[in-house]
This record gives structure tokens, sequence and C-alpha cells, in this order.
């Protein structure tokens, strides 16, 4: 396969940030889109210069695409990648993964039969802050994981607008999904930096109370009285993890536009801490290892500069939002295909390289990094967390769905080119 001929199902809020990157990717030969009201669908055409409108994944899957990206309600995503994949097209679509243990353990499970590509476009993967923090990890710096806090603040205030555009006037209904089935961009961001997966969750929620907000049986589809719920989990590797996932809270800040993920990562040497007025980064540096305080050197970094800005100017076409429309210099840019660059890249730049991703991965018969296990890994803890809940906080083991097959290829990246110098810790004694 040279180019991929690419589906895209939905027509919404979405196609707009990434119609242009697929059609502008060097690997893709059309770009092709599919909507229920096929009058979006032929707008899009017109607007982003796509090759064709159609209804449905059927008729996408009929006209022979090679892979499709899905940008449907979030609770519709694993039946529409599992229909893809058993016609043996890509699959790539928004998180969350899948709504119900079953529909993750049967993605994982034809991902491996089919051998096609299913990847999730989990944002926070690329954020600047966590690719850095990747990157130290790795390096043995932190040294040993401890516990990490992530939490999301996305109130309906500012959702209001997305629901309605895809639902109607029985928007409130829908946007009352359980806080926790959205909760893979939180999960994401420790867990890609250690590798590590969570075992077991023990999770309580704050109960609605507005009779007209579709929280409570019988008022949603998940019969979900949550809008808010935070969860604590053991990982694989030791460490705790505490997320948060607010959809009805009484605070609004101008961070990353209008959704807030405050990550934090302590380790055992060194420790991440973002917040509204900083980013830092601290580490122990002690003489021969030891931890008496009298030869404790304590140091903090701000690192605001080089893992929250300074983004690009606005690309083409942009308003306001540059704070979510460029790249930060923890980002590794010299990957990204030349079309692609100056366009729109959201989600503090994690866009481009989920366009590219995706494509090279269809290309090159290899996988993504937010691969289906991988996604599986991110979204499964959050299920379970929701069942706990409902059940008043019990702990209960988070099941585990395995690996890629062992012949499956990961992607690989070109050098990446000359780049500032990054704030680093210094080596600790003893530790590397």
């Amino acid at each position: 396969m040279t180019n991929i001929r690419l589906g895209l199902v939905g027509a919404g809020n979405f196609l707009p940030s990434f119609a242009p990157l697929f059609a502008a990717h060097p690997g893709v030969a059309s770009v092709h889109v599919a909507d229920l009201e096929l009058s979006r669908a032929d707008a899009a055409v017109r607007k982003y210069g796509l090759s064709g409108a159609v209804r449905t994944l059927d008729d996408l899957l009929a006209q022979g695409v090679d892979a499709v990206a899905i940008f449907t309600p979030r609770h519709t995503h694993a039946a529409l990648a599992q229909q893809a994949m058993e016609a043996g097209v890509h699959a790539c679509m928004a998180v969350p993964a899948a709504v119900t243990l079953d529909e993750l353990r049967q993605l994982t499970e034809t991902s491996a039969r089919t051998r096609r590509v299913c990847m999730t476009g989990e944002t926070s993967f690329y954020y600047p802050e966590i690719v850095f923090c990747r990157e130290e990890f790795a390096s043995g710096r932190f040294g040993a994981f401890v516990h990490s806090d992530a939490q999301y603040i996305h109130d309906w205030a500012t959702w209001g607008p997305h629901f309605k555009g895809t639902f109607g006037p029985d928007w409130r209904r829908f946007a009352a999904i359980p806080p926790m089935h959205y909760a893979t961009h939180s999960f994401s961001m420790p867990l890609s930096i250690t590798g590590a997966r969570v075992t077991h969750v023990s999770a309580h929620g704050f109960t609605d109370t507005d009779p007209d907000s579709g929280y409570g049986a019988g008022k949603n589809p998940w019969d979900n009285p949550f809008s808010d719920t935070v969860m604590l989990g053991r990982t694989s590797d030791g460490g705790t993890i505490r997320v948060g996932e607010f959809r009805r809270l009484g605070w609004f800040a101008e961070r990353n536009g209008r959704e807030v993920m405050m990550p934090t990562f302590y380790c055992t040497d060194a420790c991440f801490e973002e917040n509204m007025g900083s980013t830092m980064l601290t580490g122990r540096q002690g003489d021969e290892g030891s931890f008496g305080w009298e030869h404790e050197i304590k140091l903090t970094m701000d690192i605001s500069a080089w893992v929250d800005g300074p983004y690009f100017e606005n690309p083409q076409g942009a308003s306001d939002m540059t704070r979510q429309l460029g790249l930060a210099p923890a980002h590794h840019p010299a990957r990204l295909p030349d079309s692609m660059k100056g366009l729109h890249n959201g989600h503090s730049g994690s866009h481009q390289y989920l366009v590219d991703d995706f494509i090279r991965g269809c290309l090159e018969g290899a996988l993504p990094p937010t691969h289906i296990w991988n996604s599986a890994a991110w979204c499964a803890p959050g299920l379970v967390a929701h069942e706990s809940a409902l059940q008043g906080g019990t702990m209960l083991p988070v099941p585990d769905f395995g690996t890629p097959p062992a012949d499956w290829l990961l992607l690989t990246y070109p050098s990446r080119g000359e780049e500032p110098a990054r704030p680093r810790l210094p080596a600790i004694k003893g530790r590397g």
C-alpha cells in the first residue's frame, strides 16, 4: 500500500480539526466523509476539498476505503471500529475506545486476528509535559514511580455546545454519561509515562441533585447518578494513582482552553507538578545516595517555558486559540510531514502527531503508540471505577487486556534533528 483511501465517520465538531490534516498528509490519496445527515457531509466536502460524501460507514466500506477515522458520539466508537476491522479496514477512533469491558476485549481480539491497526486519538499521550516526563522517566533520572494525580475538569458550561450540536434538545441525557467512562485522558498521562497498568480501583461519586441535569435512574442511557467521580488505584509497578473526573463543578480556568488537566508525577528521585500558575520539576541530589538532611541539595526548576510554550504563532485560519494550536519546545516536530506544518494542531499540539501516527501505521503495518492494547489499559480502569462508585467504593480488580502480538512491530521514528537544549535533572549519584 502506497497511499491511503481514508473515510471520516462523523461530520460533527471534530471534523474541522482533522479533515485538513488528513487531506494534507502525503500518505493519503483521498478523503471521503460519512454522516447520517448527508448535508453536513456535503458541506465538509465543499469546505475542505474532500473527495466525496456518503451517509454511513457501510457506504464508505462499499467504496473501498483502506482506513477510517471515527468521530461519532463516544458510546458508538467500539461498534464502528469493530465493523471496520472485520471488513479489513484500519480504524482510528476518538476516545474513549469503549464503554464496556466486553467491547475492549472484542477490539483487542479483533485487531490481533485481522491484523488491522486499531488506535484511539488519545491526545494526552502527545501533550508536551507528558512527552517530557516520559523521556525523563525512561532515562532513570526520576527513579521509581510512587504516585500520580490527574484530573479532568470539563464542566457542562463548556460541554453544552458540543452536546447540543450532536444530540439537539435531548442533549442532557447524553451529556450525563458516567464521568469515569471518559477518564482515558487522565489515566493515559501517568500510565503512558511508566508503561504500568492499573490493577485495582476504589471510587466514589457525587450524586447530582439538580432535577433537570439529566443525572439519575431513567434519565440517561446509563442510569448514571454521578456528575463527578474520584478514584484511587493501585498500579502494577507498586505505585498509586488518583484520578478525578468532574463534569458539574463551579470552577473555570483559562489553562488549556476550556478544559483543565493538571498532572502531577511523583517518584523517588524527582517530581513533576503542574498547576494553574507554574510547571515545576524538582529533584534530590545527595552525597553517595545519602538521605541525610545535612547532605541534601534541593533543586527546583520552572520548566513551564519548555513544556507550555511559547507555542508557534497562530497558524492558518486560527483565531484566539494559540495555546491549543501550536507546538511547544518539548515536542519533536522534525518527524512531521512538511505538508502539515502550520495547519491546525489542537489539544496542545497533539492532532498532527495522531494523524501522522495513524497513517504511517497503516502504510507500514506497524502499531502506533496509542494502539488498542494501550488504549484499553487507559480506558478499563475508568469503567471499573464507575462500578466501584455504584457499589459505594468497593475495591475492584481491573482486567488486563494484554499486549499486541509479539511479531507486530511498533512504529519507529526518524532522527529528531537539532533541537534547543532542554532542562534536565542532573545525574544523581548511584542512579545514572
